[in-house]
């Protein structure tokens, strides 16, 4: 075992109260969590099945499971701790008591597909416009009051409320309890709402839990801060972990916050730094940490190594997009050639639709590549079409499935006839030829049911055979395309099954669970292409981060609001920290992208990192512009950018294009982080002056 540092020590030893660490990129603080539970357990200052240990993906969950079970007696499942993410520790809680709640316990999750199909049937029930009113809009938004508590009958009594979107979001709630279903925030939705409801409930939590640790702690959101809160009460006995630095998760409800407000929360909490790295070299650190310091919403942390001081960060200018990817390649294979693994080697995007041309191009160089955040193997069409099988056998109120599953294999039954069934079995309109194909599917659905209980072992896989082969769908995938391919996906998910000692109704919480970064293996030795959000806690020894340019990253949408602007370099230092050796920024002069050509400035970020840690390689010549184009840049010199010059004042009077007049109240900042409080007729708003579209009023 590697010897703990010191202060990774002391966060393994502390156990005299609430403990905040904070764990700065490579720190080890996976590594301090397991020995922390490890320690735990072995001077039995609390029993393993008395820890509850909550991760952020399940690929660390199960990382940690692995890495403590040789320490731990297992003689039943009471002599392990909980390990897991948020919404599997709740998914736990309720399958027993839900029902306190008059929910079932034997609830379905329904995915991202079954919830964008339920808004979609009530926009169109409804008869509503689908672009004021579109599925996806309308699912951020139900997301969202969730995260935040707010049900359909609070938000109904809310000053901000639109009565139809409340119409529609109490709409999905009673379907989704027709079906017997919850959604992803459900699950925490409704924990939360269960402690607060039936507080003895909660105190049997607070006795069987007596430690908690939570990882990842800066991207807890509002429900599972309040989780955190009421599971705590006021014993202290709570270590989280986190970075303020890797913040990058508001647009979905976490709040940076939450970490920097832990001493106040927890008043004589003992905070433990973590700054030593063991991931990368020194010159990555160092241009890191001059980029992440340009933000105020954070605290001083200063990442260093033992490790080499290693190359320098490369940033090269190219002509377009197909330029960027030549370059690329051009690197993985000088990369390749020093015998450094494809699997090592990560482009991280923005965006998901920037990676088409770097895709092609390692296509056309019969170089491997995986896509994280593409189509999912569980998320392939033989998988669910099967998953809604087992799912309408575990729960026969499941429309969804039910929908899927009888139209799949085809039995004559048109979608119509489906959707009047699913509305009124009963209703008179049903030919008796549509009456009795329904009524034999239902009765096959009971015998495979009937077969899963009378079996002793392997059953889930056993199952999925007696569906594959009596269900016809075997022949169904043998028709289409491409099917030896679509047969070896099927075969692969019965073993993935067989793999799994679950009873039905667990194997399908995991399954609904799983996320993009649980399929990624490192034996596969094929180049990574994700996004920057999707490679936090992942690292690579080689980096690519295309698209460095002012829109791209920072996005576009970021450039009115400081606060979304440090998230955006938040994002840029995650990319560039997930690398142990190399990193390669690159930024083009023009690129196709969403249907347009693009013309934009290299990326601020590129200006703030310390000149000593990069390497600037001559720009492509912009033969395309003029000497008077913004865009303009000369072949002998990379860009730099003019240093904004204002003269903004408390006071002074201005126009804005949208929000019309208003009155500067405050002034913080300079040159280019300048940001002016002004107020308007309808608030006050924070605003980047360089950016703000405002002209002075007199």
């Amino acid at each position: 075992m590697i010897p703990f540092n010191a202060q990774q020590k002391e966060a393994i030893d502390y156990v005299g109260g609430p403990l905040l660490v904070i764990a700065g990129a490579g720190s080890g603080k996976t590594s301090v969590i397991i020995q922390k539970t490890i320690r735990l357990i072995e001077t039995r200052f609390v029993f393993p099945n008395e820890i509850l240990a909550i991760t952020f993906t399940n690929k660390a969950a199960n990382e940690m499971k692995q890495r403590i079970r040789p320490f731990l007696n297992i003689n039943s499942p009471n002599d392990t701790p909980f390990i897991g993410t948020f919404h599997a520790f709740c998914a736990d809680i309720l399958r027993r008591d839900f029902h306190h709640l008059d929910q079932p316990l034997d609830y379905v999750i329904f995915d991202s597909f079954d919830q964008f199909k339920l808004i979609k049937h009530i926009v169109e029930e409804k008869k509503l416009d689908k672009v004021k009113y579109a599925p996806q809009t309308l699912l951020s938004t139900i997301h969202s009051l969730k995260n935040k508590l707010i049900g359909p009958d609070s938000y109904s009594k809310g000053p901000d409320m639109d009565s139809t979107v409340g119409s529609i979001y109490r709409q999905y709630q009673q379907l989704l309890y027709r079906q017997k279903a919850v959604d992803f925030d459900d699950l925490l939705f409704w924990t939360a709402k269960l402690f607060y409801i039936f507080p003895e409930i909660l105190q049997q939590y607070r006795n069987r839990y007596r430690y908690l640790l939570v990882d990842e702690y800066q991207d807890t959101n509002y429900v599972q801060y309040q989780i955190i809160r009421m599971l705590t009460g006021n014993t202290g006995r709570l270590t989280v972990v986190g970075d303020f630095d890797q913040n990058i998760y508001s647009w979905r409800g976490a709040d940076i916050q939450n970490i920097l407000n832990f001493e106040k929360d927890y008043p004589g909490c003992r905070v433990i730094r973590l700054e030593q790295n063991y991931r990368s070299t020194q010159t990555v650190l160092s241009c890191s940490n001059g980029l992440i310091q340009h933000n105020t919403s954070r605290k001083e942390k200063k990442l260093w190594t033992h490790n080499e001081v290693g190359d320098p960060i490369l940033i090269y200018g190219c002509e377009d997009e197909q330029a960027e990817a030549g370059y690329i390649i051009e690197q993985i294979q000088s990369l390749r050639s020093k015998n450094v693994p494809l699997s090592t080697m990560a482009a991280l995007f923005r965006t998901n639709a920037q990676s088409r041309p770097l895709e092609e191009a390692l296509t056309r160089h019969h170089i491997p590549y995986r896509v994280v955040g593409g189509v999912k193997f569980l998320a392939r069409k033989e998988i669910r079409d099967l998953l809604a099988y087992l799912r309408l056998i575990q729960n026969q109120k499941d429309n969804m499935a039910f929908e899927r599953a009888v139209m799949t294999p085809s039995r004559g039954i048109g979608e119509r006839s489906v959707q009047k069934w699913i509305e009124s079995p009963d209703h008179p309109a049903f030919s008796l030829s549509i009456r009795e194909k329904i009524t034999a599917f239902f009765g096959m659905i009971k015998r495979f049911k009937e077969s899963y209980e009378s079996l002793k072992e392997d059953k889930i896989a056993q199952l999925l055979l007696r569906i594959f082969k009596e269900t016809g769908y075997e022949e169904h995938v043998k028709q289409q395309p491409n099917s030896e391919d679509r047969l070896e996906i099927v075969y692969e998910f019965i073993s993935l099954a067989r793999e799994e000692e679950l009873e039905l109704n667990d194997f399908l919480t995991k399954v609904s669970l799983s996320s993009d970064t649980d399929e990624l293996n490192e034996k596969d030795n094929a180049v990574t292409i994700m996004t920057l959000h999707s490679a936090k806690g992942l690292e690579f020894d080689a980096v690519f981060m295309p698209g460095m340019e002012e829109g791209l990253l920072p996005h576009y949408k970021s450039k009115l609001n400081p606060d979304e602007l440090e998230e955006e370099r938040r994002l840029c230092y995650v990319g560039m920290t997930r690398a142990r050796k190399w990193v390669f920024l690159t930024y083009t002069e023009r690129r196709n992208l969403f249907g347009e050509v693009w013309h934009h400035d290299p990326s601020r970020f590129l200006d703030e990192l310390p000149e000593s840690t990069v390497k600037w390689i001559s720009a492509t010549p912009r033969i395309t512009l003029q000497e008077s184009s913004p865009f303009f840049t000369p072949k002998s010199s990379p860009w730099k950018p003019k240093t904004f010059i204002h003269a903004y004042k408390p006071g002074d009077r201005i126009q804005h294009s949208s929000w019309g007049n208003g009155t500067i109240l405050r002034v913080d900042g300079e040159a280019d982080k300048t940001v002016l409080y002004i107020t308007f007729c309808d608030g006050t708003k924070k605003l980047l002056a360089k950016y703000a579209p405002l002209t002075p009023v007199s």
